[in-house]
């Protein structure tokens, strides 16, 4: 299930993203760089934010096993 950081951090970015364009216009340099960002921040942590990693495979598997070449090492090519 969604966490609700993540669905709090995606309407904030659904609102926050039009209301940016929209007023885009009225705002001086300096607010203008101050929402973009508020809003590129909002953007990492959601992207960012998530399930853990899957875990990740400790030892390669044995190529003479998988290919049942019990005469040919593969292990030195």
């Amino acid at each position: 299930m969604v966490s609700y950081t993540r669905l709090l951090l995606l309407v904030l970015l659904v609102l926050g993203t039009p209301l940016f364009l929209l007023f885009q216009g009225s705002m001086n340099l300096a607010q203008q760089i101050a929402a973009g960002t508020v809003l590129l921040a909002f953007l990492s942590l959601f992207v960012f934010s998530g399930r853990r990693p899957l875990p990740s495979i400790s030892k390669p598997p044995d190529l003479n096993r998988l290919f049942n070449c019990p005469g040919v090492s593969l292990s030195n090519i």
